[in-house]
């Protein structure tokens, strides 16, 4: 996927009933443990050791000009966005979607979601996103999460008024 491959990306528009309906299945096993609840849905839940605390007075983070590191979004702007709920920004969620092991950002736009590959913890390159059924689609929330249990994180996204799409990350 990396160097500017195109791969086939799998989407799959998601129905609200269907969202619904598994919300609801969860509330109603809420005496059970988490763990229980995932396992029961087919989600593994893993994680990560932190890493060691940085010496004493470092800052654990700096701020750095987004587009100094190489994330610049391509979203159009136009009065629509002075309104609600455009006013309020749009998603952004962060995960290591190609496993790596650096963290990569992905940001809901006028085209669903923009992808930003971090590039040894140096800087961000755009991926080339080739998904047509998003093309035009105003991406409101973007979330990476692993949908299908192969070990990727797959990007959820929820549009204004043209429905939540589930994108299945086509990275091997």
């Amino acid at each position: 996927m990396l160097d500017g491959e195109s791969p086939d990306y799998k989407v799959t528009q998601v129905a609200d009933a269907a969202l619904t309906a598994t919300i609801g299945k969860l509330q109603q096993t809420r005496e059970q443990p988490f763990s229980e609840i995932h396992r029961q849905a087919g989600i593994a839940v893993s994680e990560a050791p932190l890493e060691p605390k940085s010496e004493r007075g470092l800052r654990p983070f700096s701020q750095l000009s987004a587009e100094k590191i190489g994330i610049t979004s391509h979203s159009r702007v136009g009065a629509r966005n002075f309104i609600e709920p455009f006013i309020l920004g749009r998603g952004i969620a962060s995960g290591d979607f190609n496993r790596d092991g650096w963290i990569d950002v992905a940001v809901a736009s006028t085209d669903g979601f923009e992808l930003f590959q971090n590039i040894n913890g140096e800087r961000f390159s755009q991926v080339e996103l080739d998904i047509p059924v998003l093309k035009g689609k105003e991406g409101f929330v973007v979330a990476m999460v692993d949908m299908n249990n192969d070990g990727l994180l797959d990007f959820y996204v929820t549009t204004f008024a043209e429905g939540n799409y589930l994108v299945l990350n086509p990275a091997r």
